[in-house]
């Protein structure tokens, strides 16, 4: 997945970057997210249920961030 985009965020950077590497915060954030649990401080594990229609499908996946 390529997410690209910038948005401004009128506090201060570490605030930011401490509620972005939050596993509770991301969890409330993301559409049919069930669980998100941090393995490291730049990996992440979820499963997230997506529903198109009639149609549901849970996913786990594991997510690395980079080029942090």
């Amino acid at each position: 997945m390529d997410l690209t985009g910038s948005y401004m965020i009128p506090t201060k950077q570490g605030a930011v970057w401490a509620v972005l590497n939050d596993s509770d915060v991301l969890n409330e954030c993301i559409p049919g997210c069930e669980t998100l649990s941090m393995l490291s401080e730049i990996e992440f594990i979820a499963t997230v249920l997506a529903k198109v229609g009639p149609l549901k499908a849970r996913f786990t996946g594991r997510v690395e961030l980079s080029e942090i």
